[in-house]
């Protein structure tokens, strides 16, 4: 289990990393208030949803590689890869 103190800091790095990257995009595109409450959602997460969150996303890359690969997105894998998303 992560401790308190070391997640937040990986929670506001990953905002501050987000922001940099794509700060103006994301709020040209979706708003102020979109982006505020998706930092906000990051930043309640608890240590367990922060970790089912890594794990989701370990998931979705290594599922998402072969789904490419195979090149059908109404496969099997390719629907088990978007659910994992919306999870």
């Amino acid at each position: 289990m992560i401790d308190k103190e070391k997640l937040e800091n990986i929670k506001q790095k990953m905002i501050d990393v987000n922001e940099a990257q794509y700060g103006h995009e994301i709020r040209e595109k979706y708003g102020e208030g979109v982006v505020a409450a998706s930092n906000t959602k990051l930043m309640g997460l608890t240590a367990q949803q922060y970790e089912r969150v890594q794990e989701l996303s370990e998931q979705i890359n290594e599922k998402l590689k072969i789904a490419c690969v195979q090149g059908d997105p109404s496969s099997e894998l390719a629907q088990e890869v978007c659910a994992l998303h919306k999870e």
